[in-house]
């Protein structure tokens, strides 16, 4: 099924991505919010969400926040991001 897909959950990291910084207006996000986003949703989690969410920086979706919101690593949506998943919708 689709939940073994990394392709798939980088986008649906993309996406919650987008809602954290749009709905929720956060100015960073670390990965347990990531992971907050699939326990919302239900959406089973991928084993490893950094490896998810280092892809979305390799693809310019996310970049590196400049500094660590509550002692883990934090990124931000970027404008590419923003444009990926605005074109998803």
């Amino acid at each position: 099924g689709e939940k073994g897909n990394p392709q798939k959950h980088t986008d649906v990291i993309a996406v919650y991505a987008y809602w954290l910084f749009n709905r929720e207006g956060l100015h960073s996000f670390n990965v347990k919010d990531i992971v907050d986003c699939y326990d919302k949703t239900r959406i089973p989690k991928p084993a490893n969400p950094n490896q998810i969410i280092n892809a979305n920086v390799s693809s310019h979706l996310f970049g590196e926040a400049p500094e660590k919101k509550d002692a883990l690593k934090a990124w931000i949506l970027t404008r590419t991001g923003e444009e990926y998943v605005n074109q998803m919708k």
